[in-house]
């Protein structure tokens, strides 16, 4: 449903979602099969199937960092003390760190984990902690955590089923310019904004319209969609984030163990 509502439904086009957790798919005309079993397939209609994969681990990482670390209660959704303004004033603060965070690294598997580990045991790191850091590195490496995971779920996605030319965002970070940014820095591709943050919801009914015969396939929906704003992704970030990125693809297989 996010990948018709956010009008990615053209091989190469994807959908990146974050809310709570957070996903990565590819429309595609038949199904892919992954040898590793990182990523998953399922039917959208006749000649649209959808491969990618889930995290269990998105906003409810800031929240948990806000609330239960910082002591702040503001919440990732905004819905507690401070509301939605402070919950931007936090993220707005991680954002005077400089991406890399010095070299701090997070693995974010607070809730166990899905793509591409599919591990319930696996549990959150940080690595690379010096005296240099302070609350905002934390908050900022939380942001890339979240990132880097849904980063090594696109690249299993690319090796599955080919390269992402486009992503489509969705979610409740969409309203942070700050990680869409980020985001397209990470993968090195354009992030297309709709102002659809439900995309999931306009997908669903782009799917009744099909039903009832109101458009001629699913496809048909992306005329629908209207791109207000496109983050273009800045090679020099690209190349420090690598940096952090091959490190963190590293920790969770020296660490599963002992998780």
């Amino acid at each position: 449903m996010a990948n018709l509502g956010s009008g990615a439904v053209r091989h190469g086009e994807t959908a990146l979602t974050i809310g709570t957790s957070g996903a990565i798919r590819m429309t595609v005309t038949q199904p892919e099969d992954d040898p590793l079993a990182r990523v998953f397939n399922y039917i959208i209609g006749d000649s649209y199937y959808i491969c990618g994969g889930a995290t269990n681990n998105g906003g409810n990482v800031l929240q948990w960092y806000i609330d239960r670390v910082m002591g702040v209660g503001s919440g990732a959704t905004g819905e507690k003390e401070g509301g939605e303004d402070d919950l931007h004033r936090r993220l707005a603060e991680a954002d005077h760190v400089a991406p890399g965070c010095d070299g701090l690294i997070f693995l974010p598997y607070l809730q166990g984990e899905r793509a591409p580990v599919w591990n319930a045991d696996a549990k959150g790191v940080f690595f690379g902690v010096r005296s240099l850091h302070d609350y905002r590195h934390f908050l900022r490496a939380c942001l890339e955590g979240v990132s880097y995971s849904l980063y090594q779920i696109g690249v299993s996605l690319a090796e599955t089923v080919g390269p992402i030319e486009h992503i489509y965002a969705s979610g409740g970070f969409t309203r942070s310019a700050a990680w869409l940014q980020m985001v397209a820095d990470i993968f090195g591709k354009k992030v297309h904004v709709t102002g659809l943050a439900d995309a999931s919801a306009i997908g669903a009914a782009m799917i009744g319209m099909y039903a009832c015969g109101l458009i001629e396939d699913p496809g048909a929906a992306a005329s629908l969609v209207t791109v207000v704003q496109t983050y273009e992704p800045n090679a020099a970030l690209q190349a420090v984030y690598q940096e952090n990125y091959q490190i963190f693809t590293q920790l969770y297989g020296r660490l599963k163990d002992l998780m």
